[in-house]
């Protein structure tokens, strides 16, 4: 197959690219041509790369699929604006112009953050832009040829994540034993679920819509099922990384109408044939290992 991944440069963009590639498949790369190309160094001689800068000519109609990861949080200085044109216009264009190019399937990376209340004290208009865009994607397949996927993402996680996501800055935390790290009281529950399991999922459902064209629409919930708190995976990676730091939690106040549980319901996820193969402790001695490998401590 021939897949267009958006946000190639980034954790889970980077991570598609290198399992389609090593799985025999041709990779269409898009980017901001501001973006750090270190995730994608190693891999770049097998495949495409285009600036989304550029316009639109890297769409042909010989691609079998696009899967959509280029995200903008809004948390580094962007305005809402730019939130916006990130997270809805470009990707609402983009299905526009794949309609266009008979381009049948589009996989859109979603998230559980859009489970939260709409005042919700932490990336509101990021959550508000990508209920927006998967409200008008679903409605624009209603009226076209194009399958469009769903994918609402649990607590992805996993070696090479961006550094102020919150497992990998407690990771660093722990791997330099500091004094003492504040935490919340961690009673929220997450789906944690690694990185390759993501990108298998990811797989499978390409496939699987692949096979089931008269379906227009699809909505996948990607965890492993299985909720577990907060305070017990920190304790758990700070066993793991033999830490010295104190873990202080109760330091911090929960974010303002914090989402206190979240897990994927899987149902429909594992009659792709998926099923979750990375276990937490194997997950997290992965992250171990990469800073180990990468002489990070």
């Amino acid at each position: 197959m021939k897949i267009l991944i958006t946000g190639v440069t980034g954790f889970l963009g980077s991570h598609l690219t290198r399992f389609l590639i090593a799985n025999g498949h041709s990779v269409i790369g898009l980017k901001r041509r501001s973006s750090s190309q270190n995730k994608i160094n190693s891999i770049s001689h097998g495949l495409e790369l285009f600036d989304m800068e550029d316009g639109y000519e890297f769409l042909t109609s010989d691609i079998d699929g696009i899967i959509h990861t280029a995200t903008c949080y809004g948390n580094k200085g962007e305005t809402p604006s730019d939130v916006l044109n990130s997270n809805i216009i470009f990707p609402l264009t983009l299905l526009e112009k794949s309609q266009a190019k008979g381009i049948g399937v589009f996989l859109n990376a979603s998230t559980f953050f859009c489970k939260a209340d709409e005042n919700y004290g932490y990336l509101n208009t990021y959550i508000k832009s990508k209920k927006i865009f998967y409200e008008f994607a679903k409605s624009f397949c209603d009226d076209s040829n194009l399958q469009f996927i769903n994918i609402n993402l649990e607590h992805m996680y996993g070696p090479g994540d961006s550094e102020s996501k919150f497992i990998t800055s407690i990771a660093r935390q722990l791997s330099v034993n500091k004094e003492s790290i504040s935490l919340t009281a961690g009673e929220q529950v997450r789906d944690f679920i690694h990185i390759d399991d993501v990108v298998t999922a990811f797989y499978k459902i390409l496939l699987y819509a692949k096979k089931k064209t008269e379906k227009k629409y699809f909505n996948f919930e990607v965890g492993t099922g299985r909720g577990m708190s907060v305070k017990n995976f920190v304790i758990e990676m700070h066993a793991i990384f033999k830490s010295e730091s104190s873990l202080n939690f109760g330091a911090l106040p929960y974010r303002e109408n914090e989402i206190m549980q979240s897990q994927a319901d899987i149902t429909d996820l594992m009659a792709t044939g998926w099923k979750p193969e990375i276990s937490i402790s194997d997950g997290i001695n992965s992250i171990l290992f990469d800073l180990r490998f990468n002489a990070k401590i």
